[in-house]
């Protein structure tokens, strides 16, 4: 059970290392842009966009392998008398409770599952199957300055459900940044929160409390239980390009840590 149990963290920790490459890719690219002052606008070759796009079907990857690891827990605990009963499968899983079937989960974890897979979950799940039979996920990439500030056009398609590369829309278009740090988050914190009820449940004794604040210099991340794009218009005349300022204000500890302390019981 225990080499079971171990791979949630092990994708949390995935998902963490995958994001803040992603960032440090981005932060890479952003430097051609500042090597030649004169210029505005900047696009890049297929083989510049690599470490990005590798980061990010890395990031995908984990954080979705995240939710189903959950399910191992869920499955265990409190109790393993309808281990058989529940899916492995966080999909199949949510699919069963959305036709009414409540698999004999408790009911508070039955709604945390619930409300994550409609909120964010299933966007997440979409967006790592469109990578995994469909296409590369993240568009191409414009780079342009404003003022002394870089910025990065990434986007995420709008309707990554659709299952075709060919249908795929960009209007106009998910900011790959902003969406990845907020469902990074919030699964963290539905980890959290599932984790802390399942404790309640099987240890009704124990008391959960969050972890002490950072001294100066320590750092941690605060994890329990160890031509896409739709393309774009620039020049005279053009709306100005979107994208988000390099380096992007990312913080995995700070979300980390609010993904925790929302996830705690209220007292």
């Amino acid at each position: 059970m225990h080499r079971e149990l171990e791979q949630l963290p092990y994708y949390a920790r995935g998902a963490c290392w995958a994001l803040q490459e992603l960032e440090t890719a981005r932060v890479a690219l952003s430097i051609l842009p500042t090597t030649f002052p004169g210029q505005i606008h900047f696009g890049f070759q297929e083989d510049q966009l690599d470490p990005i796009r590798f980061a990010a079907d890395s990031f995908l990857m984990n954080l979705r392998r995240s939710f189903d690891a959950t399910i191992l827990y869920v499955r265990d605990f409190p109790s393993r008398a309808a281990r058989n009963q529940i899916p492995r499968s966080f999909t199949e899983l949510a699919k069963g409770l959305k036709k009414g079937n409540g698999f004999e989960i408790d009911n508070q974890v039955r709604a945390l599952l619930q409300s994550f897979w409609e909120s964010i979950g299933e966007r997440i799940t979409d967006y790592r199957d469109l990578g995994n039979h469909h296409t590369i996920v993240v568009s191409d990439c414009l780079a342009f300055t404003q003022g002394n500030k870089v910025f990065l056009r990434l986007m995420l398609p709008d309707n990554p459900d659709c299952k075709s590369a060919a249908k795929l829309t960009h209007a106009p278009g998910v900011p790959l940044m902003l969406f990845a740090a907020n469902a990074l988050e919030q699964t963290l914190k539905m980890i959290n929160a599932v984790l802390n009820r399942l404790v309640a449940l099987t240890w009704p004794e124990a008391t959960i409390e969050p972890e002490p604040p950072l001294k100066p210099g320590e750092s941690r991340i605060a994890i329990r239980f160890t031509g896409r794009g739709g393309g774009f218009t620039v020049g005279e005349g053009a709306p100005p390009p979107h994208g988000e300022e390099v380096p992007f204000p990312l913080d995995i500890k700070a979300i980390a840590e609010r993904a925790v302390r929302a996830a705690l019981p209220e007292s």
